[in-house]
């Protein structure tokens, strides 16, 4: 960077104080500045907060259920439970971050309780708000001017969507402030070249790896982009970077030997590349979706489907407030004329610069977040810890465009920021509406069911959940959460299906099982999952939340293990082997391989297609089961004497007449026909396997839907028994 000059056609700046060149950049504030940018934060966090009050009727509400999350694991890391979601439950990774909890836990232990934290939170959220916004205006006076930071400042102060997010409890603000404390550094790093800025650089974008799982991804993108330089400027000492990449893998780690898996319970539940039913392809087409949606849906302002469909402000249409601004996709281009023009400056003067490194931070988050199934959740919160980066280089974008036009380069830029600026404020007020029908819809739903189990249930009861943040925290119960973000080892079994969750339940011991079921009724399809309903908190609109009925089941688990017998048994016969379907564990222990046909659902349903629970009487007996829906092909090994014959029985139940192919090692040895006219009842279904097909102690099975003799689309297998004489 330079200063100006006619003949490069910079603004002129009209009493307006040069700040210099990148290699004499200062870190100071102009008092105006930071009396602005602290006025503001402190003007917008009581917008909100009157929202919340206001719309709550005088209540101190968390926006999220998953804020409580949060809270609720600093509460136990206070106890002296490191990652325990409740006492006894065991390590979990249900937060995201590693950092914010601890962050937390210290006003726990001063004597912060209850809804106490809730205000610590949303003083933390102001904090964080003005000194992000101080770090914008000092990046973006050091890779361009003055007017740029103060641009990029206020228009990241005035975003009512960013406002939300800071404000929103969640890890997200934090997240975003210390890869701005990274970025701050590396760029004072790069004009003064003291290894002591870089040691602070790096060392905020470690924090940032431990914050949210994307800043690792940011880390190691950063170290290999100033590798080169910094070994050029600080000589071998340049490798002392590659340590910052220590506490995130030694987290890993941790992980690893407390769960058996390198994956959280964060990626296992909501990841694309964890998903159990999508292809290679599916996979790669999935996260090109989810990228290019961020474009056509975030950067491109969204529709009103998910808000309320009126606008607050009847002149300026909820698409247009949100989230950056007005005719789309105008601050976009500036972005991309900020990296391009402020690139190529970078590259004239022979180096990959500051610029060039930002718009790889920016990218990279992006990128990471297309992982998940969840993009625009929560009003995609997600990407709002890069978007301070975005708006930097948005205002960069307009002080270059301006510089072509030469005299009137001031006017223009001055004129253009004061419209976006105008335009963006109704925003504020928009999302301080929304904020507080967020934080009422939880505290009418959440926090009100919390209450009636805390009053209405014993002490030891253990409550099942889909959504655990608030319930687990205020209900001063043990949580059994399905989704498995706070119980161990369970998100996989919940990703799979109904099925799966149900049989992982037949493992546990008595006192485990969940007494009550806290959950959206819709997500259970069916329902003869869930018991008896005896409490509902209904919204009449909701904006926040999955559905508007938010129910508690009082569990029987008499039916538990009700299924793992055959009905009828051949006579003179000993079970030799089984395999439980969708039994994760015992598909495991058999070597089970599930195949689906071409012609599949697609997307990710509740309750998942592919995997189900289904409970009807035999006679006098109920049976619960597990199964899967199979279109393709399922093999598995069992083990039985050899030379022997062997009598195949398998449960299923079918709408109509299917059918399914069974072979045992490699020879047919029969078809399994589901009988038409049975809809909603078990049926078993025997074959008897001749001794010369079973060879070893090991044989291979392998059962093959059967499309062209079913009248159905598929065959749902649940259990297979193996018996041989005794």
């Amino acid at each position: 960077m330079s200063h100006e000059s006619n003949s490069e056609s910079c603004i002129r700046l009209r009493r307006i104080r040069v700040i210099g060149t990148m290699n004499s950049m200062k870190n100071d504030i102009p008092r105006g500045y930071l009396r602005l940018f602290a006025f503001l934060s402190f003007l917008v966090a009581v917008i909100y907060g009157l929202g919340m009050l206001f719309i709550t009727r005088g209540h101190l509400v968390a926006p999220l259920d998953d804020t409580y999350i949060h809270y609720q694991y600093a509460r136990m890391v206070a106890s002296g439970h490191f990652f325990e979601y409740t006492k006894g439950s065991g390590f979990s990774t249900g937060s995201t971050s590693i950092l914010y909890p601890i962050l937390l836990a210290p006003f726990f232990i001063i004597g912060v309780k209850a809804v106490g934290i809730v205000l610590v939170s949303f003083a933390i959220g102001i904090f964080i708000f003005f000194l992000s916004a101080c770090l914008i205006y000092l990046i973006g006076r050091g890779i361009a001017h003055e007017c740029v930071g103060v641009l990029a400042a206020l228009l990241f102060l005035l975003n009512g969507h960013l406002a939300w997010n800071q404000l929103s409890g969640m890890e997200t603000g934090l997240f975003g402030l210390l890869l701005l404390s990274g970025i701050y550094f590396i760029l004072r790093w790069w004009g003064e070249k003291r290894g002591a800025l870089l040691g602070w650089g790096f060392g905020f974008l470690t924090l940032a790896s431990l914050t949210r799982p994307e800043g690792f991804i940011i880390l190691a993108g950063v170290i290999i982009y100033l590798m080169a330089r910094a070994r050029r400027i600080h000589g071998g000492r340049a490798l002392l970077t590659l340590f910052c990449v220590a506490p995130f893998l030694l987290y890993m780690l941790l992980v690893r030997v407390e769960t058996g898996s390198f994956a959280t319970a964060g990626v296992l539940a909501k990841s694309v590349c964890a998903a159990p039913y999508y292809t290679f392809w599916e996979k790669i087409a999935r996260l090109v979706d989810n990228f290019a949606y961020i474009f056509s849906a975030y950067y491109h302002n969204l529709s009103n489907n998910y808000f309320p469909d009126w606008a607050m402000f009847p002149g300026f249409p909820t698409g247009a407030l949100y989230p950056f601004l007005l005719f789309p996709p105008g601050i976009f281009l500036l972005t991309c004329a900020g990296v391009i023009l402020g690139g190529a400056r970078e590259r004239g003067s022979g180096q990959f610069g500051p610029v060039l490194l930002m718009s790889l931070c920016l990218l990279l988050g992006l990128a990471a977040i297309t992982n998940s199934e969840v993009v625009p959740i929560h009003c995609f919160r997600y990407l709002a810890p890069f978007q301070p980066i975005f708006l930097i280089l948005a205002a960069l974008g307009l002080y270059e465009v301006s510089k072509f036009f030469e005299v009137s380069a001031v006017s223009i830029f001055r004129l253009a920021g004061a419209l976006m600026l105008i335009l963006i404020v109704p925003s504020i007020f928009y999302w301080a509406y929304v904020y507080g029908e967020n934080c009422n819809d939880i505290f009418e739903q959440h926090r009100r069911t919390s209450w009636w189990l805390k009053d209405s249930t014993p002490p030891e009861a253990v409550i099942g959940v889909t959504d655990t943040g608030v319930i687990g925290y205020f209900s001063e119960r043990r949580i059994y959460d399905f989704v498995g973000l706070s119980t161990p080892e369970q998100a996989r079994h919940w990703r799979q299906g109904l099925g799966s969750a149900f049989e992982r339940l037949e493992h546990l011991p008595p006192e485990s099982l969940p007494d009550y079921i806290v959950t959206f009724p819709y997500v259970w399809g069916e329902m003869n999952f869930l018991g008896k309903p005896i409490h509902n908190a209904p919204l009449r609109k909701n904006l926040t939340t999955m559905s508007n009925d938010f129910v508690v089941y009082q569990q029987d688990w008499s039916f538990l293990k009700s299924g793992h017998a055959s009905q009828l048994p051949p006579d003179g016969m000993a079970l030799a082997d089984s395999l439980d379907v969708a039994d994760l564990q015992d598909e495991e222990a058999h070597g089970y391989i599930w195949r689906e046909a071409a012609e599949r659902p697609v997307g990710w349903k509740f309750p998942n297609p592919r995997n189900f629970f289904f409970k009807a009487k035999a006679g006098e007996r109920m049976i619960a089961d597990g199964g899967r829906d199979l279109t393709g092909y399922e093999s598995f090994t069992v083990r039985l004497a050899p030379g022997r014959p062997a009598c195949l029985i398998a449960r299923t139940e079918s709408a109509d007449a299917c059918a399914a192919i069974v072979s045992f090692n490699g020879v047919k040895v029969g078809t399994l026909l589901a009988a038409a006219g049975k809809k909603g009842a078990w049926q078993e279904i025997s074959i008897n396997i001749p001794s010369e097909v079973v060879m070893a102690h090991e044989s291979v099975v392998r059962v093959e839907f059967d499309g062209s003799s079913s009248r159905t689309p598929s065959f749902h297998s649940y259990h297979y028994w193996f018996y041989q004489e005794k």
